[in-house]
């Protein structure tokens, strides 16, 4: 789980397993908040969509 510890001029630290680290304020909502959990959501069927567009459009490239 990833929590918004804190915020720091324009970043904000961010808190996994006792780690921190920091991202730029401006990658989170507008409306985030310290305290707010981040979820990150692992999306197989469309990284495979879009590998498989960019190999056709380099084939067509370099045809």
């Amino acid at each position: 789980m990833l929590i918004i510890d804190r915020f720091e001029g324009d970043q904000a630290v961010i808190e996994f397993d006792s780690v921190t680290f920091d991202i730029p304020r401006s990658a989170l909502p507008e409306e985030a908040e310290a305290g707010d959990i981040i979820s990150i959501n692992l999306e197989k069927n469309k990284s495979i969509s879009r590998k498989n567009r960019i190999n056709k459009l380099s084939e067509e490239l370099f045809e």
